[in-house]
């Protein structure tokens, strides 16, 4: 995991910019939940157009509305809806670092939640087109490391499965929309 991710996530976790406090929880915990990497055939900034459209590619994408700041940009803070299967739920998305096009990090925070998980997307150009690599960061303010290991595992074996199925259709997306471009 990248040492930015780690810091942004501790950041986050322990409110960066307060005033320091005495201790009366836990430190939160930080929590590697999913690394995902593909090729994809086409130039990374094409890569990186649809990968800020993510209704393009993402399947349980009900909708999306930013709330402040600009679309794809850092400090963008929007709402997303998302459906598996017959429940809908709400989070919400801050663009934490957005450098076109090779990096994005969005912190997900969902209501009432005691957790927030940071996705850390890289794209990094090749011979024959652009790596992507995810990574899916955990940051939960939880009493013991038994209730981290175990929300930890129940998160992390329910997305991975989606998150791969996703990526794939990111690289789908991509590579016949450059077919298009390049016919």
């Amino acid at each position: 995991m990248s040492n930015v991710v780690m810091s942004l996530a501790a950041a986050a976790a322990l409110g960066a910019g307060s005033a320091p406090t005495a201790p009366t929880a836990p430190p939160p915990q930080v929590t590697t939940l999913n690394e995902t990497r593909l090729e994809i055939a086409a130039p990374c900034e094409q890569v990186w157009k649809v990968l800020l459209d993510r209704s393009a590619w993402m399947e349980s994408l009900v909708g999306r509305r930013t709330l402040s700041g600009s679309f794809g940009e850092a400090g963008e803070l929007s709402e997303v809806r998302t459906r598996i299967g017959d429940q809908e739920s709400v989070r919400f998305e801050r663009v934490l670092l957005a450098t076109e096009p090779s990096r994005l990090v969005i912190a997900l925070m969902a209501p009432e939640s005691h957790a927030t998980a940071f996705a850390d997307y890289h794209l990094a150009s090749t011979a024959t087109g652009c790596d992507i690599a995810l990574t899916l960061v955990m940051v939960a303010d939880m009493q013991t490391a038994s209730q981290v290991t175990e929300f930890s595992a129940q998160i992390a074996q329910g997305s991975q499965t989606k998150i791969e199925g996703d990526m794939r259709r990111l690289k789908g997306v991509v590579e016949a929309r450059h077919r298009k471009v390049v016919e």
